[in-house]
């Protein structure tokens, strides 16, 4: 049985936005105790319970506030086993969550202060999501400072941010209103309403975040770029390149693959060299299966565009029949001469580490198959 929470006399009203524990922080100083965990303890309320986002531990702070407990949950982080969050209508993986960290918007803290004074400084929850850079509202990079390592203290935004100094906090963050950020605009909706049904609505919210920087850093500054130069406005305008494409769909994001070989000035084309700073992101995240839509699309194109053997994986995808051939494996499975391979499929404008099943029948390239030819497979 629940205890029965009694509503206290000084509360506050809740900020738009504004976690659980940010409320709880400042429903103590209004009540003039200091350490909120010590507020909670006095309340009967759990406050590690409270850090995880424990649906009734926020009903019972909300009715002490009186506040609406559906509004005070939808902005509190839940936590739903050890890998990820609820956050309003989103999960987000675990390592994709910023909460030891303490993030805000300078602006945003400098107007709470300017309303209602430092007991109006409050914590919005987008500022504990790895993804969300800037201020929907001011249009800056959000601050981000090493959170003190006491246990309990990093939760406490209130406490935190007293401990700072003020003119920390009240400088003017860096402007970014010049730059679109449809993506972070995407990123938001998604936590605020239902998804969609298009493919996009589909992936995980990282898997948005982080396949729109990859894919536009790999589209922008090619397949080894230099990430020491790149600066926040950088990455920024490089996930608005990756995320156009991604709102197209999957056909869309193998076109702009396709188009990127397609440019590869490499004379015999790898699929490593010319995708090398996308592959390797992709590859490191093989323990998340969250990004499977991604590995699946990436090795099909992969496999359709280069010569893989029959049977290959390729991010842990099986093929069947091999599709493209180079010329000495074409070579090898038709028993002909590799001069003579050459020969014809370049005299029919075949480029000679692509060359298509259907482009190598014997009847379209009038090929002087040796007697016995051979069937092995060729190793690549």
């Amino acid at each position: 049985m629940r205890p029965a929470y009694r509503k206290l006399s000084l509360v506050l009203p809740l900020g738009a936005q504004e976690t659980a524990t940010s409320f709880a922080a400042r429903l103590a100083k209004r009540n003039g105790v200091g350490a909120t965990r010590s507020f909670c303890s006095d309340m009967g309320l759990d406050w590690y319970k409270l850090v995880v986002g424990d649906t009734s531990a926020v009903e019972a702070l909300a009715m002490l506030g009186s506040v609406d407990p559906v509004m005070l949950a939808l902005n509190t982080p839940r936590r739903m086993n050890e890998k990820c969050y609820r956050v309003s209508y989103e999960t987000i993986g675990f390592r994709y969550m910023a909460r030891t960290k303490l993030r805000f918007c300078s602006r945003c803290l400098q107007s709470d202060q300017q309303k209602t004074g430092s007991i109006g400084i409050y914590q919005r929850v987008t500022w504990q999501i790895d993804a969300i850079k800037t201020c929907e509202l001011h249009g800056c990079f959000l601050t981000e400072i090493p959170s003190e390592s006491k246990y309990g203290s990093v939760w406490d935004f209130g406490k935190q941010v007293q401990s700072l100094e003020k003119a920390k906090y009240m400088l003017a963050p860096e402007i970014t209103s010049d730059i679109s950020n449809r993506l972070e605009t995407y990123l938001l909706q998604r936590i605020r309403a239902p998804h969609g049904a298009r493919w996009i609505d589909t992936l995980g919210h990282h898997v948005v975040a982080q396949t729109s920087t990859w894919l536009g850093l790999l589209i922008v500054q090619g397949a080894n770029p230099e990430l020491s130069s790149i600066t926040a406005t950088d990455w920024i305008a490089l996930g608005e390149v990756g995320f156009a494409i991604l709102m197209r769909g999957s056909a869309a994001f193998s076109s702009s693959l396709k188009d990127i070989q397609n440019q590869d000035s490499i004379v015999e084309p790898n699929h490593r060299a010319t995708f090398c700073v996308f592959y390797n992101w992709l590859r490191n995240r093989r323990d998340d299966p969250a990004f499977d839509p991604i590995r699946h699309v990436f090795s099909e194109f992969l496999f359709n565009n280069y010569p893989w053997p029959t049977g290959t994986t390729i991010f842990g995808n099986e093929f069947g029949e091999q599709k493209l051939f180079s010329i000495s494996a074409a070579s090898t499975k038709y028993s002909v001469s590799t001069r003579e391979m050459a020969t014809k499929t370049l005299a029919r404008g075949c480029p000679p580490s692509r060359l298509r099943q259907t482009e190598l029948c014997s009847e379209n390239l009038s090929l002087q198959i040796r007697p016995k030819c051979s069937l092995r497979k060729s190793a690549f």
